[in-house]
């Protein structure tokens, strides 16, 4: 009869394997350290079943087989983390660990007899893998990123750190006396209930860890535009609404700028879609080479874009947008060879008024552009430039260069 050590035994084991199915539904999606992490998993259970073949197995097969499974089975999910970081393995350094680890354990069960001698060995090598593990994740988190998954790792390997030295010392100081693993003392019990259940505790930690960076692949597609490397329209406009609500509590300041390339429907008319698609892509290539990390860049539709500049006034920012203009202009000036034609933009640019409506601020950029493409385009326009818009209509056979209405109406049939 199954006694309550072994019963968690199994338990821990189907846990392991149901963790193996998950990772395995996500191979498909070449996340970095599955293939690791099922690894570890497949070790794990291997070495459970081994206790659980206990009374019919060798005792050399038992302790140190066992042991090794469980040993590399770390060291894989440590390898697995470090993949899904992108950082290089860890060698051969955990790896000598568990050469050193097996040797004192098989010299300790062979020679000496020394149950408790090997539970201190055990100890000391899983304390010194969850902690690297532990300081991994905490210095290679993504701070943009859902701390939940980070923080459930981080928590397991916690406990792992302390039952695993709590356990150890038990033994070191002569507190725990036992000749057996599966001796169902209730001091016992606990640390191995507790050792048992962090193993598939980080299995279900790294298969949150993947599916964050699913998700996080999933609204990089929703919010980057794929040709210009700009934010999506969906994408700037989140941004935008949260610089908004942090200016608006902190008094700060910011400006928007909308920019449009210049006659932009003649390179599709005249060279393709193709290359109107390379101009976009190179177009994207250097407004954002050119810009601050702090400075936030989408794409409208079509050739239409809008820049963010977080504590920036208009005026810098117009100037910042009069340096990229010329920029952009010189170095498609200089690829005339590769066959791309000479390119220039229009932009208008305000900055945010505390308190108004997002709309607001959107509006009088536009206006901006508008007005610098009514002045012979190829320029910058900031909104306080442009005159305000009347308070009456005009009278309809006479129409005013000077109204915004007149302006994009003209600009639109002759863009």
């Amino acid at each position: 009869m199954l006694n309550s050590l072994s019963v968690l035994f199994v338990v821990m084991t189907l846990a392991n394997f149901m963790s193996l199915v998950i990772f395995g539904s996500l191979r498909h999606a070449a996340i970095p350290g599955v293939g690791r992490w099922m690894a570890a998993n497949v070790l794990a259970i291997a070495g459970m079943v081994l206790y659980a073949l206990r009374d019919v197995s060798p005792n050399f097969l038992l302790v140190i087989l066992s042991n090794a499974l469980f040993c590399f089975s770390i060291v894989q999910g440590y390898q697995g983390c470090r993949q899904f970081f992108r950082q290089p393995p860890a060698t051969p350094g955990p790896y000598i660990a568990v050469v050193l680890a097996m040797a004192g354990i098989g010299y300790l069960n062979n020679g000496r007899q020394d149950f408790g001698a090997r539970v201190i060995v055990f100890s000391i090598f899983f304390v010194c893998m969850y902690a690297a593990m532990g300081r991994l994740l905490w210095v290679h988190r993504k701070p943009e990123r859902p701390f939940y998954a980070y923080g459930f790792m981080l928590g397991v390997l916690a406990v792992g750190v302390l039952a695993s030295a709590a356990r150890g010392l038990t033994f070191a100081i002569g507190v725990a006396h036992q000749k057996t693993l599966l001796l169902p003392t209730t001091l016992n019990i606990v640390f191995v209930f507790t050792l048992l259940l962090v193993l598939p505790a980080l299995s279900i930690g790294m298969v949150m860890l993947a599916h964050d960076n699913m998700t996080e692949r999933l609204e990089h597609w929703v919010n980057q535009d794929e040709l210009t490397g700009a934010l999506t329209r969906r994408g700037f406009f989140a941004k935008l609404h949260a610089v908004i609500k942090q200016t608006s509590q902190a008094s700060g300041v910011f400006s928007v700028a909308i920019v449009d390339l210049d006659h932009f429907k003649s390179i599709n008319d005249q060279y393709g879609h193709a290359m109107g698609d390379l101009v976009l892509t190179r177009v994207g290539q250097l407004i954002v080479s050119s810009l601050r990390e702090a400075d936030v860049f989408g794409r409208l539709g079509g050739e239409e874009f809008v820049i963010m500049f977080p504590g920036l006034h208009r005026r810098e920012a117009a100037s910042r947008l009069e340096a990229l203009r010329v920029g952009l202009r010189d170095d498609f000036a200089r690829t005339q060879d590769d066959a791309v034609p000479v390119f220039t933009f229009s932009a208008g640019v305000d900055e945010y008024r505390v308190g108004e409506p997002m709309e607001n601020l959107m509006h009088r950029a536009d206006t901006a552009l508008y007005a610098a493409k009514a002045q012979g385009r190829d320029r910058v326009v900031s909104a306080d430039q442009v005159p305000a818009e009347p308070r009456e209509a005009p009278d309809a056979g006479a129409a005013d260069p000077a109204d915004p209405a007149w302006i994009r109406s003209t600009i639109r049939a002759d863009d």
